[in-house]
Protein backbone atom coordinates (compact mmCIF):
# COMPACT_ATOMS: atom_id res chain seq x y z
CA UNK A 1 0.00 0.00 0.00
CA UNK A 2 2.84 2.56 0.77
CA UNK A 3 4.36 1.99 -2.92
CA UNK A 4 1.83 2.48 -4.20
CA UNK A 5 0.48 5.88 -2.58
CA UNK A 6 4.21 6.71 -3.23
CA UNK A 7 3.31 5.98 -7.50
CA UNK A 8 0.67 8.66 -6.43
CA UNK A 9 2.49 10.91 -5.01
CA UNK A 10 4.94 11.26 -7.67
CA UNK A 11 2.21 11.68 -10.48
CA UNK A 12 1.29 14.52 -8.81
CA UNK A 13 4.45 16.11 -8.19
CA UNK A 14 7.76 17.52 -9.55
CA UNK A 15 6.32 19.61 -11.83
CA UNK A 16 9.93 19.80 -13.57
CA UNK A 17 9.33 16.73 -15.47
CA UNK A 18 6.34 17.21 -17.32
CA UNK A 19 8.86 18.36 -20.68
CA UNK A 20 10.35 14.54 -20.26
CA UNK A 21 6.98 12.70 -20.15
CA UNK A 22 5.81 15.47 -23.61
CA UNK A 23 9.51 14.53 -25.09
CA UNK A 24 8.48 10.79 -24.67
CA UNK A 25 4.99 11.19 -25.69
CA UNK A 26 6.12 13.11 -28.90
CA UNK A 27 8.43 10.28 -29.44
CA UNK A 28 6.02 7.89 -29.45
CA UNK A 29 4.12 9.92 -31.99
CA UNK A 30 7.12 10.74 -34.07
CA UNK A 31 7.54 6.62 -34.10
CA UNK A 32 4.22 6.18 -35.27
CA UNK A 33 4.24 9.02 -38.15
CA UNK A 34 7.87 7.47 -38.76
CA UNK A 35 6.10 3.90 -39.77
CA UNK A 36 3.13 5.56 -41.57
CA UNK A 37 5.82 7.69 -43.73
CA UNK A 38 7.82 4.43 -44.31
CA UNK A 39 4.16 2.16 -45.13
CA UNK A 40 1.79 4.55 -46.89
CA UNK A 41 2.18 5.93 -50.08
CA UNK A 42 3.16 9.68 -50.51
CA UNK A 43 -0.54 10.26 -51.39
CA UNK A 44 -2.15 8.21 -48.79
CA UNK A 45 0.56 10.24 -45.93
CA UNK A 46 -1.32 12.92 -47.64
CA UNK A 47 -4.80 12.39 -46.89
CA UNK A 48 -3.51 11.62 -43.05
CA UNK A 49 -1.95 14.40 -42.62
CA UNK A 50 -5.10 16.28 -43.98
CA UNK A 51 -7.00 14.24 -41.47
CA UNK A 52 -4.97 15.22 -38.65
CA UNK A 53 -4.79 18.87 -39.59
CA UNK A 54 -9.09 18.94 -39.40
CA UNK A 55 -8.48 17.41 -36.16
CA UNK A 56 -5.94 19.42 -34.67
CA UNK A 57 -8.35 22.83 -36.18
CA UNK A 58 -10.97 21.29 -34.31
CA UNK A 59 -9.62 19.60 -31.21
CA UNK A 60 -6.30 22.53 -30.31
CA UNK A 61 -8.96 24.69 -30.08
CA UNK A 62 -10.62 23.14 -27.50
CA UNK A 63 -7.62 23.92 -25.10
CA UNK A 64 -9.36 26.77 -24.28
CA UNK A 65 -11.90 24.04 -22.07
CA UNK A 66 -8.36 23.63 -20.69
CA UNK A 67 -7.17 27.17 -19.96
CA UNK A 68 -10.80 28.07 -18.48
CA UNK A 69 -10.51 25.44 -15.82
CA UNK A 70 -7.24 25.99 -14.93
CA UNK A 71 -7.95 29.91 -14.51
CA UNK A 72 -11.16 29.30 -12.28
CA UNK A 73 -9.07 26.74 -10.36
CA UNK A 74 -6.31 29.53 -10.11
CA UNK A 75 -8.98 31.72 -7.86
CA UNK A 76 -10.20 29.40 -5.59
CA UNK A 77 -8.44 29.43 -2.15
CA UNK A 78 -5.80 26.28 -1.47
CA UNK A 79 -7.82 25.37 1.38
CA UNK A 80 -11.01 24.83 -0.46
CA UNK A 81 -9.51 24.09 -3.71
CA UNK A 82 -10.06 20.50 -4.58
CA UNK A 83 -13.19 20.99 -3.16
CA UNK A 84 -13.74 23.73 -5.06
CA UNK A 85 -12.74 21.36 -8.39
CA UNK A 86 -15.17 18.50 -7.40
CA UNK A 87 -18.10 20.04 -6.72
CA UNK A 88 -17.02 22.01 -10.55
CA UNK A 89 -16.47 18.49 -12.00
CA UNK A 90 -19.55 17.27 -11.20
CA UNK A 91 -21.35 19.80 -11.85
CA UNK A 92 -19.87 19.82 -15.61
CA UNK A 93 -19.94 16.48 -16.62
CA UNK A 94 -23.82 16.54 -18.12
CA UNK A 95 -23.36 19.33 -19.90
CA UNK A 96 -19.84 17.45 -21.09
CA UNK A 97 -21.66 14.47 -22.20
CA UNK A 98 -24.01 16.26 -24.19
CA UNK A 99 -21.27 18.55 -26.05
CA UNK A 100 -19.28 15.24 -27.03
CA UNK A 101 -22.52 12.95 -28.21
CA UNK A 102 -23.54 16.28 -30.40
CA UNK A 103 -19.83 16.54 -31.59
CA UNK A 104 -20.12 12.60 -32.98
CA UNK A 105 -23.36 13.27 -34.30
CA UNK A 106 -22.35 16.15 -36.27
CA UNK A 107 -19.42 14.59 -37.70
CA UNK A 108 -21.29 11.46 -38.70
CA UNK A 109 -24.13 13.87 -41.19
CA UNK A 110 -21.34 16.18 -42.06
CA UNK A 111 -18.61 12.59 -43.15
CA UNK A 112 -19.24 12.83 -47.31
CA UNK A 113 -19.14 15.94 -47.67
CA UNK A 114 -15.75 16.84 -45.68
CA UNK A 115 -14.48 13.88 -47.53
CA UNK A 116 -15.42 15.33 -51.10
CA UNK A 117 -13.11 18.44 -49.80
CA UNK A 118 -9.91 16.78 -48.86
CA UNK A 119 -9.87 14.08 -51.81
CA UNK A 120 -10.34 11.35 -48.99
CA UNK A 121 -11.30 7.74 -50.52
CA UNK A 122 -11.58 5.73 -46.79
CA UNK A 123 -15.61 5.73 -45.76
CA UNK A 124 -16.90 7.01 -42.73
CA UNK A 125 -12.84 8.16 -42.16
CA UNK A 126 -14.10 11.15 -40.16
CA UNK A 127 -16.25 9.20 -36.99
CA UNK A 128 -12.56 8.24 -35.83
CA UNK A 129 -11.96 11.58 -36.00
CA UNK A 130 -15.10 13.05 -34.14
CA UNK A 131 -14.24 10.26 -31.47
CA UNK A 132 -10.99 12.27 -30.89
CA UNK A 133 -12.54 15.94 -30.95
CA UNK A 134 -14.56 14.72 -28.22
CA UNK A 135 -12.08 12.91 -26.28
CA UNK A 136 -9.55 15.82 -26.95
CA UNK A 137 -12.41 18.04 -25.47
CA UNK A 138 -12.83 16.10 -22.14
CA UNK A 139 -8.76 15.59 -21.63
CA UNK A 140 -8.48 19.73 -22.30
CA UNK A 141 -10.95 19.67 -19.34
CA UNK A 142 -10.30 17.73 -16.97
CA UNK A 143 -6.33 18.43 -17.12
CA UNK A 144 -7.16 21.61 -16.77
CA UNK A 145 -8.04 21.02 -12.88
CA UNK A 146 -4.53 19.37 -12.74
CA UNK A 147 -3.10 22.27 -14.47
CA UNK A 148 -4.36 24.83 -11.55
CA UNK A 149 -3.04 22.24 -9.08
CA UNK A 150 0.41 22.91 -10.90
CA UNK A 151 -0.11 18.54 -11.21
CA UNK A 152 2.13 18.86 -14.63
CA UNK A 153 3.64 15.30 -14.87
CA UNK A 154 -0.03 13.90 -14.32
CA UNK A 155 -0.99 15.89 -17.04
CA UNK A 156 1.81 14.27 -18.94
CA UNK A 157 1.50 10.95 -17.81
CA UNK A 158 -2.05 11.55 -19.62
CA UNK A 159 -0.35 12.31 -23.10
CA UNK A 160 2.38 9.59 -22.99
CA UNK A 161 -0.35 6.90 -22.37
CA UNK A 162 -2.33 8.34 -24.98
CA UNK A 163 0.43 8.86 -27.31
CA UNK A 164 1.65 4.95 -26.86
CA UNK A 165 -1.59 3.26 -27.25
CA UNK A 166 -1.95 5.57 -30.59
CA UNK A 167 1.74 4.30 -31.71
CA UNK A 168 1.12 0.73 -30.85
CA UNK A 169 -2.70 0.08 -32.57
CA UNK A 170 -1.93 2.49 -35.53
CA UNK A 171 1.58 1.16 -36.27
CA UNK A 172 0.33 -2.23 -35.76
CA UNK A 173 -2.52 -1.49 -38.33
CA UNK A 174 -0.30 0.47 -40.99
CA UNK A 175 2.34 -2.97 -40.98
CA UNK A 176 -0.45 -5.26 -41.04
CA UNK A 177 -1.94 -2.75 -43.90
CA UNK A 178 -5.18 -3.19 -42.17
CA UNK A 179 -6.37 -0.22 -44.55
CA UNK A 180 -6.43 3.66 -43.29
CA UNK A 181 -9.93 3.90 -41.22
CA UNK A 182 -7.78 1.34 -38.82
CA UNK A 183 -5.14 4.13 -38.23
CA UNK A 184 -7.60 6.87 -38.26
CA UNK A 185 -9.37 5.16 -35.51
CA UNK A 186 -6.08 4.98 -33.46
CA UNK A 187 -5.83 8.40 -32.39
CA UNK A 188 -9.63 7.90 -30.93
CA UNK A 189 -8.21 4.84 -29.29
CA UNK A 190 -5.79 7.11 -27.56
CA UNK A 191 -7.56 9.46 -26.30
CA UNK A 192 -10.64 7.14 -24.72
CA UNK A 193 -7.02 5.22 -22.84
CA UNK A 194 -5.56 8.76 -21.98
CA UNK A 195 -9.19 9.92 -20.47
CA UNK A 196 -9.63 6.86 -18.58
CA UNK A 197 -5.52 7.26 -16.90
CA UNK A 198 -7.62 10.82 -16.03
CA UNK A 199 -10.28 9.67 -14.88
CA UNK A 200 -8.51 7.61 -12.06
CA UNK A 201 -5.88 10.25 -11.55
CA UNK A 202 -8.72 12.55 -10.55
CA UNK A 203 -10.43 10.17 -8.43
CA UNK A 204 -7.28 10.45 -6.22
CA UNK A 205 -6.60 14.12 -6.30
CA UNK A 206 -10.14 15.21 -5.99
CA UNK A 207 -10.89 12.44 -3.17
CA UNK A 208 -12.59 14.66 -0.57
CA UNK A 209 -15.57 15.99 -0.23
CA UNK A 210 -17.27 18.50 -3.18
CA UNK A 211 -17.48 22.21 -1.84
CA UNK A 212 -19.72 24.82 -3.67
CA UNK A 213 -17.46 27.87 -4.21
CA UNK A 214 -19.01 31.21 -2.77
CA UNK A 215 -18.05 32.91 -6.38
CA UNK A 216 -17.07 31.85 -9.33
CA UNK A 217 -14.71 34.63 -11.36
CA UNK A 218 -16.51 37.36 -12.80
CA UNK A 219 -16.37 37.69 -17.03
CA UNK A 220 -16.00 34.30 -17.04
CA UNK A 221 -18.45 33.64 -20.34
CA UNK A 222 -16.70 36.65 -22.06
CA UNK A 223 -13.13 35.16 -20.82
CA UNK A 224 -14.19 31.49 -22.39
CA UNK A 225 -15.55 33.10 -25.83
CA UNK A 226 -12.65 35.52 -26.76
CA UNK A 227 -10.36 32.47 -25.37
CA UNK A 228 -12.43 30.20 -27.96
CA UNK A 229 -11.85 33.20 -30.64
CA UNK A 230 -8.26 33.72 -30.11
CA UNK A 231 -7.27 29.62 -30.02
CA UNK A 232 -9.73 29.26 -33.10
CA UNK A 233 -8.18 31.89 -35.34
CA UNK A 234 -4.31 30.85 -34.28
CA UNK A 235 -4.85 26.87 -35.36
CA UNK A 236 -6.77 28.37 -38.29
CA UNK A 237 -3.71 30.26 -38.97
CA UNK A 238 -1.21 27.09 -38.33
CA UNK A 239 -3.25 24.66 -40.73
CA UNK A 240 -4.13 27.39 -43.18
CA UNK A 241 -1.63 26.00 -45.48
CA UNK A 242 -2.29 22.26 -45.24
CA UNK A 243 -6.04 23.16 -45.84
CA UNK A 244 -5.78 24.89 -49.18
CA UNK A 245 -2.54 22.73 -50.54
CA UNK A 246 -4.80 19.44 -50.27
CA UNK A 247 -8.04 22.10 -51.87
CA UNK A 248 -6.02 23.65 -54.82
CA UNK A 249 -3.26 20.90 -55.52
CA UNK A 250 -3.11 17.19 -56.71
CA UNK A 251 -2.87 14.69 -54.14
CA UNK A 252 0.82 14.00 -54.89
CA UNK A 253 1.59 17.80 -54.89
CA UNK A 254 -0.12 17.78 -51.39
CA UNK A 255 1.34 14.20 -50.22
CA UNK A 256 4.71 16.10 -50.83
CA UNK A 257 4.44 19.34 -49.03
CA UNK A 258 2.73 17.55 -46.29
CA UNK A 259 5.93 15.40 -45.44
CA UNK A 260 7.95 18.56 -45.38
CA UNK A 261 5.20 19.90 -43.06
CA UNK A 262 5.35 17.08 -40.97
CA UNK A 263 8.79 17.64 -40.09
CA UNK A 264 8.67 21.37 -39.34
CA UNK A 265 5.83 20.16 -37.15
CA UNK A 266 7.94 18.62 -34.53
CA UNK A 267 9.15 21.85 -33.68
CA UNK A 268 6.23 22.59 -31.78
CA UNK A 269 7.06 20.36 -29.08
CA UNK A 270 9.11 23.12 -27.55
CA UNK A 271 6.43 25.38 -27.42
CA UNK A 272 3.52 24.00 -26.46
CA UNK A 273 5.13 22.49 -23.68
CA UNK A 274 7.06 25.73 -21.98
CA UNK A 275 3.34 27.25 -22.73
CA UNK A 276 1.69 24.40 -20.47
CA UNK A 277 3.59 25.73 -17.46
CA UNK A 278 3.66 29.30 -18.93
CA UNK A 279 0.19 29.48 -18.19
CA UNK A 280 -0.61 28.61 -14.48
CA UNK A 281 2.34 31.15 -13.11
CA UNK A 282 1.03 33.87 -15.27
CA UNK A 283 -2.16 33.78 -13.81
CA UNK A 284 -1.15 33.25 -10.44
CA UNK A 285 0.82 36.34 -10.73
CA UNK A 286 -1.38 37.93 -12.36
CA UNK A 287 -4.29 37.94 -9.73
CA UNK A 288 -1.81 38.12 -7.08
CA UNK A 289 -0.65 41.50 -8.87
CA UNK A 290 3.13 40.74 -9.99
CA UNK A 291 4.04 40.82 -13.50
CA UNK A 292 4.91 37.96 -15.55
CA UNK A 293 7.35 39.69 -18.48
CA UNK A 294 10.93 38.27 -16.68
CA UNK A 295 9.23 34.61 -16.84
CA UNK A 296 7.78 35.32 -20.16
CA UNK A 297 11.58 36.75 -21.16
CA UNK A 298 13.06 33.45 -19.61
CA UNK A 299 10.69 31.34 -21.76
CA UNK A 300 11.24 33.21 -24.67
CA UNK A 301 15.13 32.70 -24.62
CA UNK A 302 14.66 28.89 -23.88
CA UNK A 303 12.62 28.34 -26.79
CA UNK A 304 14.48 30.48 -29.37
CA UNK A 305 17.61 29.13 -28.16
CA UNK A 306 16.49 25.42 -28.42
CA UNK A 307 14.07 25.86 -31.57
CA UNK A 308 16.59 27.29 -33.54
CA UNK A 309 19.22 24.71 -32.87
CA UNK A 310 16.76 22.31 -34.01
CA UNK A 311 15.29 24.14 -37.17
CA UNK A 312 19.31 24.91 -38.24
CA UNK A 313 20.19 20.95 -38.14
CA UNK A 314 17.40 19.82 -39.52
CA UNK A 315 18.39 22.16 -42.93
CA UNK A 316 21.55 21.56 -42.58
CA UNK A 317 21.11 17.69 -42.74
CA UNK A 318 18.00 17.52 -44.57
CA UNK A 319 18.93 15.40 -46.91
CA UNK A 320 19.78 12.84 -44.19
CA UNK A 321 16.81 13.31 -41.88
CA UNK A 322 14.01 13.03 -44.70
CA UNK A 323 16.02 10.39 -46.16
CA UNK A 324 16.25 8.09 -42.44
CA UNK A 325 11.88 9.43 -41.88
CA UNK A 326 10.88 9.05 -45.56
CA UNK A 327 13.74 7.02 -47.39
CA UNK A 328 16.17 7.73 -49.90
CA UNK A 329 13.70 8.37 -52.59
CA UNK A 330 12.69 11.58 -51.18
CA UNK A 331 14.03 14.39 -52.52
CA UNK A 332 13.07 17.75 -50.72
CA UNK A 333 13.26 21.07 -51.65
CA UNK A 334 15.53 23.40 -49.86
CA UNK A 335 13.40 26.49 -49.77
CA UNK A 336 10.11 24.70 -49.07
CA UNK A 337 12.09 23.40 -46.16
CA UNK A 338 13.23 26.40 -45.14
CA UNK A 339 9.97 28.40 -45.09
CA UNK A 340 7.99 25.78 -42.70
CA UNK A 341 11.05 25.27 -40.66
CA UNK A 342 10.77 28.80 -39.90
CA UNK A 343 7.06 29.38 -40.22
CA UNK A 344 6.57 26.27 -37.81
CA UNK A 345 8.98 28.29 -35.14
CA UNK A 346 6.33 30.94 -35.44
CA UNK A 347 3.84 29.31 -34.90
CA UNK A 348 5.37 27.70 -31.87
CA UNK A 349 6.32 30.96 -30.49
CA UNK A 350 2.94 32.34 -30.62
CA UNK A 351 1.34 29.97 -29.08
CA UNK A 352 3.65 30.76 -25.86
CA UNK A 353 2.52 34.12 -26.22
CA UNK A 354 -1.06 33.16 -26.50
CA UNK A 355 -1.45 31.47 -23.73
CA UNK A 356 0.70 34.37 -21.94
CA UNK A 357 -2.27 36.77 -22.88
CA UNK A 358 -4.56 34.30 -21.60
CA UNK A 359 -2.63 34.14 -17.97
CA UNK A 360 -3.08 38.24 -18.08
CA UNK A 361 -6.43 38.57 -19.70
CA UNK A 362 -5.25 40.74 -22.62
CA UNK A 363 -7.24 39.34 -24.85
CA UNK A 364 -7.46 41.90 -27.23
CA UNK A 365 -4.37 40.91 -28.27
CA UNK A 366 -6.31 38.01 -30.26
CA UNK A 367 -7.36 41.05 -32.51
CA UNK A 368 -3.97 40.67 -33.98
CA UNK A 369 -3.96 36.95 -34.81
CA UNK A 370 -7.07 37.54 -36.33
CA UNK A 371 -5.76 39.79 -38.59
CA UNK A 372 -2.58 38.14 -39.50
CA UNK A 373 -4.82 35.04 -39.94
CA UNK A 374 -7.30 37.13 -42.71
CA UNK A 375 -4.13 38.11 -44.23
CA UNK A 376 -2.87 34.80 -45.03
CA UNK A 377 -5.83 33.54 -45.91
CA UNK A 378 -6.16 36.22 -48.83
CA UNK A 379 -2.97 35.65 -50.16
CA UNK A 380 -4.14 31.50 -50.00
CA UNK A 381 -6.79 32.77 -52.40
CA UNK A 382 -4.67 34.87 -54.45
CA UNK A 383 -1.31 33.04 -54.73
CA UNK A 384 -1.83 29.32 -55.30
CA UNK A 385 0.22 28.39 -58.93
CA UNK A 386 2.68 26.77 -56.76
CA UNK A 387 3.23 25.06 -53.37
CA UNK A 388 6.03 27.12 -52.72
CA UNK A 389 3.66 29.61 -52.57
CA UNK A 390 1.73 28.70 -49.31
CA UNK A 391 5.15 28.21 -47.40
CA UNK A 392 5.68 31.95 -48.00
CA UNK A 393 2.73 33.25 -47.24
CA UNK A 394 2.93 31.08 -44.14
CA UNK A 395 6.55 32.20 -42.73
CA UNK A 396 5.80 35.60 -43.43
CA UNK A 397 2.13 36.09 -41.67
CA UNK A 398 3.67 34.13 -38.65
CA UNK A 399 6.81 35.60 -38.20
CA UNK A 400 5.04 39.44 -38.75
CA UNK A 401 2.29 38.56 -36.25
CA UNK A 402 4.82 37.09 -33.50
CA UNK A 403 6.98 40.45 -34.23
CA UNK A 404 3.78 42.65 -33.67
CA UNK A 405 2.18 40.99 -30.84
CA UNK A 406 5.93 41.14 -29.48
CA UNK A 407 6.11 45.21 -29.91
CA UNK A 408 2.56 45.36 -28.44
CA UNK A 409 3.91 43.53 -24.83
CA UNK A 410 6.33 46.03 -24.68
CA UNK A 411 4.35 48.84 -25.72
CA UNK A 412 1.36 48.46 -23.47
CA UNK A 413 1.31 47.84 -19.36
CA UNK A 414 -0.15 44.62 -18.06
CA UNK A 415 -3.21 45.63 -15.96
CA UNK A 416 -2.73 43.27 -12.80
CA UNK A 417 -5.48 43.12 -9.95
CA UNK A 418 -3.11 42.97 -7.07
CA UNK A 419 -4.65 40.87 -4.25
CA UNK A 420 -7.10 39.64 -5.55
CA UNK A 421 -6.73 36.06 -4.91
CA UNK A 422 -4.72 33.86 -3.31
CA UNK A 423 -3.63 30.85 -5.82
CA UNK A 424 -1.55 27.65 -5.25
CA UNK A 425 2.18 28.12 -5.90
Amino acid sequence: MNRYNNIIQVLLSKPLHLFALKLLSKIAMFVFLLILARTLSQEEFGDFQFIAGITNLLSQPLVVFGMVAAKIGCTFSPETQKGNLKWLALKSLPFNTIACASTITAFLLLDPYLREYGKISTAWAFFPVSITIAGSAAIQFYSGFLQSLQHFVAMGAVLFLSALIVTMTGGTAAILDAGMFSIYSSEAIGRIGGLLLLYWLLRKTLSGESVKPKSLPEGLTSFALVTLLTTVVFFLMTTLDILSVKYYFSSEEAGYYLRIEFVGRLLFLVGSTIATILLPRVATNYYNGTSSRRFLAKSSLLFISFSTLCALGIFIFKEAAFGIIFGKSFSPNTSIVFLLLFSRVAHAYLFILVNYFIGTSQLKFSLIIAAYTAIQTLFALMFHEHITQLAISSAICSACCAATLILAIIRFKQNNIPGKCQCNA
